[in-house]
């Protein structure tokens, strides 16, 4: 069970862990943070751009997945009719925008799709299905990864820095505030080592 759940906090695509500080006395101790409060939370600042911008990064690849899902859904049934087609059909395709046009379908054994950057292939019925269908699992496969890494990154990008900010906070005498509210604000107060609004 364990090992189960080790496997499963790892990121798939390489994100730092951020270690949980049990005693921060013992963490500003350490020989890398012998600089003080202000390069630790220089650090820990740094860190946490890093992984709001990694959030940001897969927060975008995540919503071009789910657009590219119902495109791919869409070209595969296309593709299923066109197979059963064996007479003439009239249909309506999208040109641009809310603009649709009527068209008159031959039964046809080809298709043509666009691989990306400008380019156009033409395919047999079963050769286009055989790649759409390997490129929806990918997306899908690509879209489980991402959500599990933006789960995992939304443990990690506070972790450790909440936990120093309102560790040193408290130990210095200063007002008590939630984690939530110390990660949120944007000026440091330096004399008690929390953000302050």
């Amino acid at each position: 069970m364990e090992g189960d759940s080790s496997e499963t906090s790892k990121s798939f695509t390489g994100i730092p862990e951020a270690k949980f500080v049990d005693n921060v006395d013992e963490f500003m101790n350490l020989p890398e943070n012998a600089g003080g409060v202000d390069k630790v939370l220089r650090q820990l600042d740094e860190q946490h751009g890093k992984y709001k911008f990694m959030e940001y990064t897969l927060a975008t690849k995540r919503r071009r997945l789910r657009q590219q899902i119902p495109d791919l859904a869409r070209s595969l049934e296309t593709i299923e009719k066109l197979k059963s087609q064996n007479k003439e059909t009239e249909t309506q395709f999208l040109l641009s925008d809310q603009v649709f046009v009527k068209a008159n379908v031959q039964p046809t054994q080809t298709v043509y799709l666009w691989l990306g950057a400008n380019v156009m292939l033409e395919y047999s019925l079963e050769d286009a299905e055989t790649l759409l269908t390997a490129n929806m699992a990918t997306a899908k496969k690509n879209l489980a990864s991402v959500e599990h890494d933006l789960d995992f990154l939304s443990v990690q990008s506070g972790a450790r820095y909440r936990r120093i900010k309102s560790e040193w906070g408290g130990s210095r005498g200063c007002k008590s505030e939630t984690p939530e509210l110390l990660v949120a604000s944007h000026t440091v107060d330096r004399e008690c080592g929390r953000r302050t609004t």
